[in-house]
């Protein structure tokens, strides 16, 4: 069983957090704390956090597992997905595995496909592997996610709490992702946002996800790169708030 929190009212919106791979929940307390009249579901990916002892099979029944608690979570709420990176991976696959449950999702930092060199990535990850959950590497990733304002130390702790395997397992799945061509299924309002210095074939991928989603808008923050949301909490808060809102 997955290990979970939720906070607010059981009579309010609840927004699924979806965390980046290698970090857990908490990275979005900033954003959370922004936020006026919507409840929270935290939850630790496979692999992760407080979920560590559970190990990371597939998007797919990532996907599955999440729906399923979020049906068990609902009491008759309107429910709402927010990602990060392999967290808006996941997010895409709980829109398309119960089209209906979502009434809209944020999700940002991820690739619609064809992403460059992956033979070369794939190497890459495999070599860096056993050092993905180190302190040094839990550092760099806080600069690139959190910019300087993030609590450091929990960061670094957090992070090294993860199972380096299964981080590894994610790596190479984003790496593969394809969107599937028809999305047809999906009614969920959808945001699909990038920083802006993030890598090309993200940047590429919003018109590709707003070609192929029904309803569904892209934003782009200027001057921030792949962590955009940890590093203007706000900025995402208010996003995310707009688009629930409609």
């Amino acid at each position: 069983m997955f290990k979970f929190e939720t906070l607010g009212s059981e009579h309010e919106d609840l927004v699924i957090f979806l965390h980046a791979a290698g970090l857990s929940s908490w990275i979005w307390s900033d954003v959370i704390a922004r936020l006026s009249g919507m409840g929270a579901l935290l939850i630790d990916m496979p692999g992760h956090g407080q979920n560590r002892d559970t190990r990371w099979v597939s998007i797919d029944e990532t996907a599955r597992r999440l729906n399923a608690l979020a049906r068990a979570e609902q009491n008759g709420r309107r429910l709402h997905i927010a990602g990060l990176s392999m967290g808006s991976y996941v997010g895409l696959s709980m829109l398309a595995d119960a089209p209906g449950l979502y009434d809209s999702a944020t999700l940002s930092g991820f690739h619609a496909g064809r992403m460059p060199k992956r033979g070369f990535n794939h190497l890459v990850i495999r070599l860096m592997s056993p050092f993905l959950t180190t302190r040094f590497m839990a550092r760099k990733t806080a600069q690139m996610l959190a910019g300087g304002d993030v609590d450091l130390d929990r960061f670094v702790e957090e992070a090294t709490q993860a199972r380096w395997q299964d981080v590894a397992k994610c790596a190479h799945e984003a790496i593969d992702f394809e969107v599937p061509t028809d999305l047809s299924a999906i009614t969920s309002r959808v945001m699909i946002a990038a920083g802006s210095k993030e890598h090309s074939a993200i940047l590429q991928s919003l018109d590709v996800f707003k070609a192929r989603l029904s309803q569904c808008d892209t934003y782009v923050a200027d001057g921030l790169g792949h962590g955009w949301p940890g590093q203007a909490p706000g900025q995402f808060a208010d996003l995310l708030l707009r688009h629930v809102r409609g």
